[in-house]
């Protein structure tokens, strides 16, 4: 048996005044997913039961649960999928933090079961009204990765984002894209990095051409993955367009062997901007 293929794929944490919070539960399998006795938690409250009537999510479906559905619809008429809300109280969500998480949200089987689980990052309060997207939709021990909804109306409850993965990061070397990409546009740029034959952590750093270092991306154990960069440097600013060395430092977990691989990215302003 494989993981569940009911997966968390949206999180609306930090709505403007008028939209209520929301979940998004994406059936990545093959087969109908049912809903019947599941619940969802956030770190600090007990589980709610979402609506019995939700019944089936279609394969590649999606299923949004919301402390109002009449509000929901309101804000986002363009709505796809099915839209419930939960028995009893809504499990508050927070969006703010000091650490590298905000909150948690963990979606529960008829015996309490975990299906799925994710941590997402806090939001700043200028990114108010805009949900956090789920990139990896592909079965993963890794964390969640997120991305802030670049739609115009700040979500995207009901169907897939146009930058959410549904395979696994797979080949023989690091890869990015879109290469070149527009962070003024809201586009980040995906580096995925192949699983490898030994157990290793990967540092991922952005130089510029003159071998400065921009951005300290992050670290991380669990391979295969994907890693973004929004284009911002390590003073949180925006770089200016041009090109960047993507440069993937890996260290073997079992010997003492290092190696780095690189990838030449441009960061394009468009002259629709």
């Amino acid at each position: 048996m494989g993981p569940p293929p009911l997966v968390i794929s949206e999180v609306m944490s930090h709505p403007q005044t008028g939209c209520p919070e929301y979940i998004e539960l994406f059936n990545r399998g093959s087969d109908r997913y049912d809903l019947t006795g599941h619940s969802f938690r956030d770190a600090a409250h007990p589980p709610a039961p979402i609506t019995a009537a939700v019944g089936f999510v279609e394969p590649g479906g999606f299923a949004v649960v919301t402390s109002d559905a009449d509000a929901l619809r309101k804000r986002f008429p363009e709505i796809r999928g099915t839209v419930v809300g939960v028995d009893g109280s809504w499990p508050s969500l927070n969006h703010s933090g000091n650490g590298d998480v905000a909150d948690s949200v963990v979606v529960l089987d008829g015996v309490l079961l975990t299906v799925d689980r994710v941590g997402y990052p806090p939001q700043p309060s200028a990114t108010i009204g805009r949900s956090l997207e789920r990139v990896d939709l592909y079965a993963s021990s890794g964390p969640a990765i997120w991305v802030l909804s670049n739609e115009s109306n700040g979500g995207s409850p009901g169907w897939r984002h146009a930058e959410s993965l549904l395979n696994e990061p797979e080949g023989l070397a690091v890869r990015a894209s879109p290469n070149p990409f527009d962070p003024w546009r809201s586009e980040n740029l995906f580096v995925t990095v192949p699983e490898q034959d030994t157990p290793s952590r990967v540092v991922l750093t952005v130089f510029d051409l003159e071998g400065r270092r921009v951005r300290d991306v992050g670290a991380t154990t669990d391979l295969p993955t994907v890693m973004t960069w929004d284009g911002t440097g390590n003073d949180g600013h925006a770089v200016g367009p041009g090109f960047y060395i993507v440069a993937c430092e890996f260290s073997s977990l079992v010997t003492s062997k290092k190696r780095v691989e690189k990838v030449v990215v441009g960061c394009a302003k468009t002259s629709s901007h």
